[in-house]
């Protein structure tokens, strides 16, 4: 009689360990299964790819990405157009520019800006850079609604002592031309237009300079 109850309960206790692995394998399908649905649209396959190759991927910069993802709303996601960005870091920027404190936004990036040190004598690259500058912040204030901004006479008088010499004399020719018709209403844009076009004008000659080098010809021995 004994042995009898003994070997129902083994048998009982069989099924139920049977059970509870086929909820554990059913319940992780389950969740594979709504991972690569949710994550169909936001994850590349690089991305997928490098994540499979991590065995602690928690602090990769991949996850990061998908773990912010995860975390937003996805009509959110939609129209900010967030899969689009490659790091987390670049979501977090626009997720700040559009629900983040605008005024302070708009501030900091004003000051990152000022911050830029002025150039000095002949440094295309530096002009290049700083044009590049002003463009990624007209852009973060353009998405703020904030745009203005950068067209404050202060912001401009800053920009403009930033220029190396030769730029500034140009830039003043320019602006006095009556046929350029500079304004105080389109300053700013006036002195981005010029910019850009030095900026071209700059990197044309230096790509012209770099490929006009003559290479020295080895002298063949006799």
């Amino acid at each position: 009689m004994k042995t009898t109850r003994l070997l129902a309960d083994m048998e009982e206790e069989a099924a139920l360990e049977e059970k509870q692995v086929g909820d554990i394998e059913r319940t992780a399908k389950e969740t594979e299964t709504k991972f690569a649905v949710a994550a169909r649209g936001n994850i590349t396959d690089e991305d997928w790819e490098n994540l499979q190759k991590q065995g602690e991927p928690s602090g990769s910069a991949e996850v990061k990405k998908i773990q912010l993802l995860d975390s937003v709303e996805d009509r959110t996601a939609k129209d900010l157009r967030l899969s689009s960005y490659t790091t987390a870091e670049d979501i977090f920027r626009v997720i700040e520019n559009r629900y983040g404190n605008k005024s302070t936004i708009a501030l900091e990036i004003l000051e990152e800006l000022e911050k830029m040190p002025h150039v000095r004598g002949n440094q295309p690259r530096k002009v290049i850079d700083l044009i590049q500058s002003v463009e990624k912040a007209l852009a973060d204030l353009t998405e703020l609604g904030n745009s203005g901004a950068m067209r404050n006479p202060l912001v401009i008088k800053s920009l403009e002592s930033k220029l190396p010499d030769y730029v500034k004399r140009d830039w003043l020719m320019f602006m006095v031309d009556p046929k350029n018709r500079v304004t105080s209403d389109n300053h700013f844009d006036m002195l981005l237009k010029f910019l850009k076009k030095s900026g071209r004008s700059t990197g044309e000659a230096r790509t012209a300079k770099d490929c006009g080098k003559s290479v020295r010809p080895s002298r063949k021995k006799i």
